[in-house]
């Protein structure tokens, strides 16, 4: 029951940040769209089915973003469409943008590893499917090859995780007549979305 209530809790937390990572990574996002975390992860590489693998490593081997970011446009020429875009985050943590989505309960990878992945898929079929296709695409790719001659995990399938919708917030400099003014890069973009700068 604990287990349960804590993963219920990083859920909720998820909802709320993952939009935040869009807007601070320049993605504008509409009010109909819901923003998904798009983990780079590592599944067995045996030949059971993509339902029967098991969650190996939530990070990739905390796999570079230059890597990432190849592996997520090969991703992205044969999964991308209007209605689902991907965008590069950081290492292993990347960005998808549902258009006129639905907020579904998805787990994170991190509370299930060295489990059989079958129970913890989407229960939407479309996300579903996009993880299963990311396994066929990834799991023979140069970089993967080359990384597990190196030791390290290939980085074989997407992960969604963390569905949220853009905050609404009230402007700052509506409410205090006041700006924002900071050097750190992140926030810049995350209060322009809500008009206080």
């Amino acid at each position: 029951q604990r287990i349960k209530r804590n993963r219920q809790n990083t859920s909720n937390r998820q909802k709320n940040f993952v939009p935040l990572e869009a807007l601070s990574i320049g993605v504008d996002m509409k009010t109909t769209d819901v923003a998904l975390r798009c983990n780079i992860v590592t599944v067995s590489t045996d030949d059971l089915p993509y339902e029967e693998k098991t969650i190996i490593d939530h990070s990739a081997s905390e796999i570079s973003t230059e890597d990432a970011a190849v592996l997520l446009e090969a991703v992205r020429k044969e999964l991308e469409t209007d209605t689902y875009k991907f965008y590069v985050g950081t290492s292993y943590r990347h960005l998808t943008i549902w258009d006129n989505g639905e907020v579904v309960d998805l787990t994170p990878p991190h509370d299930v590893l060295g489990q059989k992945i079958g129970q913890y898929l989407p229960k939407d079929e479309v996300l579903r499917e996009m993880q299963k296709k990311s396994y066929d695409i990834l799991a023979n790719h140069p970089i993967n090859i080359d990384r597990m001659k190196k030791g390290l995990n290939p980085a074989n399938s997407l992960w969604f995780w963390g569905a949220g919708t853009r905050p609404s917030v009230t402007s700052f400099e509506e409410k205090n007549n006041k700006k924002v003014v900071s050097e750190l890069k992140l926030l810049p973009e995350l209060v322009r979305s809500c008009s206080v700068i």
